[in-house]
């Protein structure tokens, strides 16, 4: 049986709210029964839809949409049937990219009472620009110092990834990273993270885009970088994977 390796996640080191792609996902607030109407957007193209609704009498509380579900790919028509979810008042919408190339964005129309066309919109949020209370969460593989950036504002920080040493017993994951995003700052704005771990970002601004990109890799001791292009990942050993 062969191991299943996902490409993208190895070689994505920008992980940007406003474009979705895997290791990165968005968790938005839905307070408020009401029906909407979410067009999913990748790159510049209208890939699919799905209709969500905000129930009383559903006892979830988040509701998971995979956009990797609508990736566009060669020869193959986008979804033709309408997916549809349903969620708890003060629940979640959780968007995120399980495989595949990503650069996803929604944006999500909420019908107004007693309405059932399109254009009888109440309410547009766009993923492209966060809300107060969204949630975007980043996890990180590549060893090294990313900085993370307001892209609609002007925050700055910086996340560090050491690279990973050997050890006698397998270490347990740590708990997320919170930063929180308020007045155009992130704090802290200066986070040191573990392999894996991943760095939770609270936002509190009316219009914001959260991006970490990679500024410098880390290849460890021996400073083995990777030929051309392609991702080549290093054992805590040291010595590269076959």
């Amino acid at each position: 049986m062969k191991a299943h390796i996902n490409v993208y996640a190895l070689n994505n080191t920008n992980i940007d709210s406003a474009s979705l792609r895997v290791l990165g996902s968005l968790a938005h607030p839905l307070t408020d029964p009401g029906e909407y109407v979410a067009d999913v957007v990748q790159g510049e193209i209208n890939v699919g839809t799905f209709r969500l609704k905000v129930d009383p009498d559903c006892t979830s509380m988040q509701a998971d949409v995979d956009l990797s579900k609508y990736d566009t790919k060669p020869k193959v028509l986008p979804p033709s049937v309408e997916r549809r979810y349903s969620v708890a008042p003060k629940g979640y919408l959780l968007l995120f990219v399980s495989e595949g190339k990503g650069g996803f964005h929604v944006i999500l129309n909420e019908i107004a009472a007693g309405k059932s066309a399109r254009e009888k919109v109440a309410r547009r949020y766009d993923t492209r620009s966060l809300e107060p209370g969204d949630v975007f969460i980043a996890q990180l593989l590549r060893p090294g110092i990313y900085e993370m950036t307001n892209s609609l504002g002007k925050a700055k920080g910086r996340i560090s990834i050491p690279y990973p040493k050997p050890l006698a017993k397998p270490l347990f994951q740590k708990e997320p990273e919170k930063i929180s995003l308020r007045d155009d700052k992130f704090s802290p704005d200066h986070v040191e993270l573990e392999n894996l771990q991943a760095a939770v970002f609270m936002n509190g601004m009316d219009h914001a885009a959260i991006q970490v990109a990679l500024q410098e890799a880390d290849y460890g001791k021996e400073k083995v970088k990777p030929e051309g292009t392609a991702f080549r990942w290093m054992n805590p050993s040291g010595k590269p994977a076959k």
